[in-house]
Parts: C-alpha cells; sequence; structure tokens
C-alpha cells in the first residue's frame, strides 16, 4: 500500500516536507519507550555470508552495519547529513556483542543513538 500523504521528488518542497514528516512523527512517539519500527530484507544465503563478511572485516555488528548501509543511501539520495538519520538508530555495536545494560537474549534495554563514529570509514 502506498502513503499517499508522504512526499515524493515531483514535490519541489519534498526535502523540506519529508523533514516535517520525521519531526512530526517524533512529536507523536514516546522517545524514552523502545523503538518500534522494523524491516525485513529476503536475500539468497550468499548475501548473509557477504553481509556477515563485511560487518566482520569494519568488527561492527550485522545490525548496526545494516543501519548504517541504509542511513548512508538515504542521506545521499535525499542530500541531507547521514546523522540527520542516525539519531533515528541505535548506537552502532561492536562486532558479536549485546545491546548496551542486557543481559543474555535481553533487546532494547537502553535507549541509544548512533553519532555515526567508529568502525571504519563510512563517508563514501
Amino acid at each position: 500500500m502506498v502513503d499517499r500523504t508522504m512526499p515524493t521528488a515531483d514535490d519541489p518542497m519534498w526535502k523540506r516536507n519529508i523533514l516535517a514528516k520525521v519531526k512530526e512523527s517524533q512529536a507523536t512517539k514516546n522517545q524514552a519507550g523502545r523503538r518500534n519500527a522494523n524491516i525485513q530484507v529476503d536475500y539468497d544465503p550468499p548475501m548473509q555470508i557477504l553481509l556477515k563478511r563485511a560487518a566482520e572485516a569494519r568488527g561492527i555488528g550485522i545490525g548496526s552495519y545494516v543501519k548504517r548501509a541504509i542511513a548512508k543511501q538515504i542521506a545521499k539520495d535525499l542530500g541531507i547529513p547521514w546523522t540527520d538519520i542516525l539519531i533515528h538508530c541505535a548506537q552502532a555495536r561492536p562486532y558479536g556483542s549485546k545491546p548496551p545494560g542486557a543481559r543474555k537474549s535481553q533487546f532494547g534495554v537502553r535507549r541509544t543513538f548512533d553519532d555515526g563514529e567508529g568502525f571504519g570509514d563510512w563517508t563514501n
């Protein structure tokens, strides 16, 4: 289903309108609460192997690698700093680690924000 209320590139004010939508969404959410957005991506097993190798080579967790890669492309496509996107993402974690303050098999314990620092060069 297409969200007809979302600004498109046909709109001359699309960048401003998209950022307004983000701010509107932020205002309605409990910032101290758990993040509730999710994404599922279907791919073949070789992609999983490549993703794991890339994340491990940078020393960053697989989920953190994916979030940063998506944020970089969104920033490039929208012409905005990637840190403006990363503030909506949890702090990047080292490869093989668990979230800060989490016990085994516990996620989302403490709300954190990714500052875009570390884990190699993300400028290209």
